[in-house]
């Protein structure tokens, strides 16, 4: 395979020089030739017109410059070019460590050949970049737009490497293992330097281990920061983090400031971070945030990343817009995602979070459990997560104020409040699930009280808990604030509630008005002091369509202070108490119930 894949390369830029067509990697230009941008991605081009005396082979590597571009296999293949040589290298890599050179095109002549010097030549660069090769005007050959060059190496990587590495003569910049923020910054502000009139620019880390020392590296306007760490997309996955040893891995020992800081349009991806120095027993080490975004900035994308066991993870506090965390996963200890002051919309799409993936014993993750949050949404508008987990903390998703929240396909398991919503309004919670329960380490669970699926607290209302699933808690929808109204609670099924060893388990209790309870699937598996539906000092709420079985106490309960109500077309089974009503009525205009059907 990969003599054919050498072949196929070999022929296709042969063929590509002679017509002076863009592929892989820069064409010949004549010295003074036009250059043109046309959306590539590097602006300042000059061509200097260097004259070279003293002809040097291309084995001698100058300048050391390299572009990596990676075919649907993930196979690299790429071009190196020398500063005193009119050629490129053509190189293929479909095993790790192993770059095959497969010779280099003479662009003169259009000829694959072994070797060949040109007296004449001079480069094409970009600020302090070099990006090309010119010759000196005697080439026969097409002249290649400059927006041909970038269309066929969009992405020029300032790479970045262990000196432990033995191609650690081919990177641009060699860390050297004692602080290796100083030339991942280096070399973020050379692509910066480089990149389009709104910032921008590719930095590779290679595979190996970065430890980073006292203060943040930033990630200016549009750069993009690469790990070489294929992350899964499947969870069940993570956790094994033994399988990533031989990527791209970011040690982090100062406590004081985040690690990252991103500016609009950063992206940071393919990264394992880990805490070397944090506590795996007890209460763990305040550190600052992983990853933490800019005040006022805009566009951010952290995806494919994992991180171990950090205090903080990700700190999107300062106002900003439009933050994407995708295929993400770890074991957050304190928060996972924190977001406040998000003016457009935050989308979380695949984001894995499990308190024992911190790698830390029984009583560490009894600490998470009763301090840490997953996803802890402020003031924000617009937030989406879909297809998200959290195991084992205190709140899995936590809203605080957040309006036009859609949550979709989610699953909050083992956290004493799966869903916990305070003045928030119109969020759409669907096709999700939660358990609320206490269960450090794998030890014998424990039951809380407390423990709910969906809380709806505060002010606040509109909001809708659709088609979900809840089990394994003392309340499956708890809506104890009287102003948290005018709410949606349709087609979720609902059992193994109240399953706390005293005090009382709600299918759905409700404490304020105007909600819709219908078409519920509520089973109590005959657990002890157990209510199908509460309705407490609530008025004009609508309960219909319900199916409610095997519950202790009673399958709809009404207090004795509700003026308007509808409670119609219910089926209840196995309830012992049938329909309690305090309330009174059930034939008036105001009050109604009818159509019920207890057995």
């Amino acid at each position: 395979m990969r003599l054919i894949n050498i072949i196929l390369v070999a022929f296709a830029l042969i063929l590509i020089a002679g017509s002076g067509l863009a592929a892989y990697g820069p064409i010949a230009m004549r010295e003074g030739a036009d250059i043109t941008l046309d959306g590539g991605s590097i602006i300042g081009a000059t061509i200097p017109g260097v004259t070279m005396t003293d002809p040097i082979s291309w084995g001698d590597h100058i300048g050391g410059n390299a572009m990596h571009l990676y075919n649907s296999n993930g196979y690299k293949y790429g071009i190196e070019v020398n500063s005193s040589l009119f050629s490129t290298q053509i190189y293929a890599d479909d095993e790790p460590n192993a770059d095959v050179s497969l010779g280099y095109v003479n662009h003169i002549t259009g000829v694959f050949n072994p070797i060949v010097t040109i007296p004449t030549v001079g480069d094409i660069t970009a600020g302090n970049r070099k990006i090309g090769l010119v010759t000196n005007g005697t080439s026969t050959q097409d002249v290649a737009t400059y927006s041909q060059l970038m269309d066929a190496a969009p992405a020029m990587a300032i790479t970045v490497g262990p000196s432990t590495d033995y191609d650690a003569k081919f990177y641009d910049f060699t860390t050297d293992g004692i602080d290796d923020r100083i030339e991942i910054q280096a070399a973020i502000n050379k692509a910066y330097g480089v990149g389009t009139v709104f910032g921008g620019g590719l930095v590779e880390l290679a595979r190996g281990n970065y430890s980073l020392g006292a203060g943040t590296v930033t990630l200016w306007h549009g750069v993009t920061l690469r790990g070489n760490t294929p992350i899964s997309s499947d969870p069940t996955t993570w956790g094994t983090f033994h399988n990533y040893k031989p990527y791209t891995w970011i040690s982090i020992t100062s406590t004081a400031l985040p690690a990252f800081m991103l500016m609009s349009g950063a992206h940071i991806e393919n990264m394992i971070f880990y805490y070397p120095n944090q506590k795996l027993t007890g209460t763990p080490t305040v550190y600052n945030a992983t990853i933490a975004i800019a005040p006022y900035h805009s566009d951010f994308t952290i995806r494919d990343c994992y991180a171990i066991n950090p205090y903080v993870f990700i700190n999107a506090t300062a106002w900003h817009a439009r933050l994407k965390v995708t295929d993400v996963g770890g074991g957050p200890l304190y928060r996972g995602i924190i977001e406040d002051l998000c003016g457009d919309v935050s989308y979380f799409t695949r984001v894995h979070f499990h308190s024992s993936f911190s790698l830390g014993d029984a009583s560490l993750l009894d600490w998470v459990q009763h301090n840490g949050y997953a996803f802890y949404i402020k003031t924000s508008d617009w937030v989406k997560l879909t297809n998200c987990f959290a195991y084992g903390y205190l709140g899995g998703l936590v809203a605080l104020g957040t309006n036009d929240m859609k949550v979709v396909a989610c699953g909050m398991d083992a956290c004493i409040h799966s869903y916990y919503l305070t003045n928030t309004s119109k969020a759409v919670i669907s096709s999700s699930y939660g358990t609320a329960y206490h269960n450090p380490g794998g030890l014998v669970p424990e039951y809380p009280t407390d423990g709910n699926c969906f809380e709806l607290l505060g002010t606040g209302g509109e909001n809708i808990i659709s088609d979900n699933e809840m089990y394994a808690a003392q309340s499956g929808v708890s809506i104890t604030s009287t102003t948290n109204k005018n709410n949606t609670i349709s087609d979720n099924s609902i059992h193994t509630f109240g399953i706390a060893t005293t005090g009382n388990g709600f299918g759905v209790i409700t404490y304020s008005t105007g909600n819709i309870i219908s078409d519920n699937r509520i089973n109590g598996r005959h657990n002890t002091n157990t209510f199908g539906i509460y309705l407490n000092d609530a008025s004009r709420n609508v309960v219909t369509g319900n199916s409610i079985s095997d519950v202790s106490t009673a399958g709809i309960s009404l207090t004795a202070t509700i003026p308007a109500y509808v409670v119609v077309g219910n089926m209840l089974s196995n309830t012992v108490g049938g329909i309690s009503n305090a309330a009174g009525g059930g034939n008036s205009t105001s009050q109604v119930m009818q159509h019920n059907v207890v057995v």
